[in-house]
């Protein structure tokens, strides 16, 4: 043993501890013995080698003795070695014995080793400061060469020493300086500056000097530095626009030369700046292709996030359309988080390619099939996945959609506490927008919303009653808190479909609130008077129909300011078109003239009220037209002809089914029609995971307006919807009929 090097012998015990492992016996000591004394004598003669590997010796004496069970010797074995390397290294600061070899080279070995086999090693240990020292000694000198001061860098970055990287910043600077004659040098010295700004950026450290220096001499680049110093660039984000665009001639011109991970390092760093990267995609296109088959997934998504970027670049989509096509064939082999983010980036069938619908039902198969955890995939990729969902209209799986808004639900802690207070609610429409309604997400967005229901934008809070309008719930606190909110921005809704906008959830849910309707009608008012004044888009006036009726919910039908709202949204309109019971516009506006006769008899007299009030809408008939007839015929089956009337079709505001004993009218709601009462909702005792009371909500804004007009006359109106006559048993739905008649709702 006396005879073997150092690094050697390292082998051997290597090679006693695998077969002691392997024989599931104990190594015996006398090797270990052996291989430890010899370290010293071997190390005073070192070679290059010994002295690179000498962290290897420490590791290997250690891992044999602990398999041997010795610990005396096991302890003896590993400070001999600790000793003999640490004193072997120190001897590298000697500027007359390194002489002979690269001591900032043997440095970086040695403490890559250290990287290499003892990942978790304490910065005072004895051979890792050593080695530190020593390079750093060799790194002040101005003779280093770029190549040393990359290896020593790169050492640095494997064991995650930022503070040897700092001090050695003086070295980079002299290096940005010195300029090489011979071409072949000065390319490696390129390359090595790189390499070290690599390293740099990945500590935190302050790299834009270093890039700056390499993208002015850009030309000189290498291919595959010039992926590199891109793909730094790249990660300084928009501060390195102008580097980026320095850089881009010389990335196209070397596409052609990169190798595949080059090329896509290059292509990760252009993709933050895409708009000024079409000359590099554009030379890189014919590589992406040649390597095709080679690209791995993460490849893949880095390509449809690029061409998602570049919309308008033809052959970028072709390209895009093959890479989504192949992850479609390779989708059962996904992780899920893969397949989510494809799905991300796949448009809405109208804005889509047609071949992406198999691909989007390959990876909607994908995700059903996963019954494991979501937690590998990012929030917002949650969120868009239940976007694609819905807009793909895929096979309804009501348990695979419960159990992604299970998933959220995990996340809302994070979420309500998120520096964009609107992430909440954007989740929510997403959930609402697929049909998904999870009892543990209303139990937790309910009460946030009753308590802070604020944000930036006052438009998320109108995203959040329309999911509420999805959902079917109406809770009036949310409702109250909110028309509170928006009253306080009313000069955002200036134009007619930002009023729809605003008023549309407040008038379909019955919701009356006095000072939002006083703010709507203003701004009703000078967009009305505006189109009179010069009409332009036609689409205005339809828009305005809706808004007229959404005010007369409200009860505005009897200002004196809304002949002229009313007016706006009649002119040059046409009634020869067919219209479904429902919310059709001339509908709309029959009902708003029914309403001004009651409240403002002698505006009504006006030619076009009367002009709309005479025309019968052309009815046809639709799904939720025979629902009600279906509805209506049950009524009757169960209270007989003698007690019910059926209400005339052609009234505006048609009441389908009159009492007359009980002096009430009955309108009969379609399914979604009516709401569900979400008061209970998130509140202690409100039942198994915040299910609310079986409470419904009929008095929505249909019905509210047939009060206005037929309560004068001394008739009461309730509405009853197809969810609470199917949730009501039928023993007690004559009470409930009863019950609705005389309360009015």
């Amino acid at each position: 043993s006396h005879g073997v090097p150092g690094f050697q012998a390292a082998s051997v015990l290597r090679v006693q501890r695998r077969q002691a492992f392997r024989h599931k016996r104990a190594a015996g000591t006398g090797l270990l013995g052996k291989c430890s004394q010899g370290v010293a004598p071997s190390l005073t003669r070192p070679t290059q080698a010994a002295w690179s590997r000498t962290p290897i010796l420490r590791r290997s004496i250690a891992s044999a003795a602990s398999t041997s069970g010795n610990i005396a010797t096991a302890s003896t074995a590993v400070e001999a070695a600790t000793a003999e390397a640490a004193r072997l290294l120190a001897s590298l600061e000697d500027p007359g014995r390194s002489s002979e070899w690269s001591a900032p080279r043997v440095c970086a070995e040695a403490l890559w080793e250290l990287g290499n086999v003892e990942a978790d090693l304490p910065r005072s240990d004895p051979v890792l400061a050593a080695a530190v020292r020593a390079g750093e000694v060799h790194v002040r000198k101005p003779g280093i060469s770029p190549e040393d001061l990359a290896w020593l860098y790169r050492s640095y970055d494997r064991l995650h020493l930022r503070e040897p990287m700092r001090r050695g910043q003086s070295a980079v600077a002299r290096l940005l300086q010195t300029r090489k004659s011979a071409a072949p040098d000065e390319v490696a010295r390129l390359r090595a500056l790189a390499e070290v700004a690599r390293c740099m950026a990945r500590a935190g450290l302050a790299v834009d000097p270093v890039l700056e220096g390499l993208c002015a001499s850009a030309e000189e680049l290498d291919a595959a530095t010039v992926s590199l110093v891109a793909y730094e660039v790249g990660r300084t984000g928009a501060a390195g626009r102008r580097r980026a665009q320095r850089l881009l001639p010389a990335a196209a011109m070397k596409a052609h030369e990169m190798e595949l991970r080059e090329l896509m390092m290059a292509t990760q760093g252009f993709s933050v700046f895409p708009r000024e990267s079409g000359g590099f995609f554009a030379m890189a296109l014919s590589r992406y292709r040649e390597e095709f088959d080679r690209l791995t997934v993460p490849h893949m998504l880095l390509l449809i996030r690029v061409a998602a970027m570049r919309a308008g670049d033809q052959d970028l989509q072709d390209l895009n359309l093959e890479v989504m096509q192949e992850l479609g064939d390779q989708a059962h082999t996904l992780a899920v988080s893969d397949a989510c983010r494809v799905l991300c980036f796949i448009e809405p069938p109208g804005r889509s390619h047609p071949a992406l619908r198999p691909v989007v039902r390959s990876l909607y198969e994908r995700l059903r099939s996963h019954d494991e955890l979501w937690s590998d995939v990012c929030l917002a990729d949650l969120v868009a996945t239940v976007d694609r969902i819905s807009a793909w209209e895929l096979p309804d799986s009501p348990e695979f959609l419960q159990r992604i808004a299970s998933e959220l639900t995990s996340h809302m802690r994070q979420v309500a506490g998120s520096v964009n207070p609107s992430s909440w609610i954007n989740i929510s429409v997403s959930l609402s927008r697929a049909s998904v309604r999870s009892p543990g997400w209303l139990a937790e967005a309910l009460p946030l919303a009753r308590s802070r229901l604020v944000t930036p934008d006052p438009l998320h809070i109108l995203s959040f009653l329309s999911a509420m309008m999805g959902w079917r719930l109406y809770d009036p606190e949310v409702f109250s808190q909110s028309a509170h909110q928006l009253t306080t921005v009313m000069d955002t809704f200036r134009t007619a479909p930002r009023l729809q906008e605003l008023l549309h959830p407040f008038a379909r849910a019955g919701h009356v609130d006095a000072a939002l309707a006083e703010g709507a009608l203003q701004q009703a008012l000078a967009v009305a008077q505006a189109m009179l004044d010069s009409p332009k888009d036609p689409r205005t006036g339809e828009v305005l129909a809706e808004v007229a009726w959404s005010l007369a919910v409200m009860g505005k039908a009897g200002d004196t300011r809304f002949p002229v709202v009313f007016e706006a949204a009649i002119a040059g309109r046409r009634l020869d078109r067919p219209e479904a019971r429902g919310f059709g516009t001339t509908r709309l506006l029959r009902q708003v003239g029914r309403a001004l006769e009651v409240e403002q008899p002698e505006a009504a007299q006006h030619q076009a009220v009367q002009r709309i009030l005479a025309k019968q809408p052309i009815r046809a008939v639709s799904p939720m037209e025979q629902a009600i007839v279906k509805l209506r015929g049950e009524v009757l089956e169960l209270v007989g002809d003698s007690e019910a009337v059926v209400g005339a079709r052609e009234d505006a505001v048609p009441v389908d089914l009159w009492f007359p004993e009980h002096g009430a009218g009955l309108i009969l709601l379609p399914p979604g029609g009516g709401f569900e009462i979400g008061t209970d909702i998130g509140r202690p005792g409100s039942g198994a995971d915040g299910e609310p009371e079986s409470r419904w909500h009929g008095c929505v804004g249909e019905v509210v307006l047939a009060r206005r007009i037929w309560g004068p006359s001394g008739f009461r109106v309730a509405g009853l919807g197809w969810e609470h006559w199917r949730a009501t048993p039928p023993e007690s739905r004559m009470t409930l009929l009863w019950q609705l008649c005389a309360s009015g709702g």
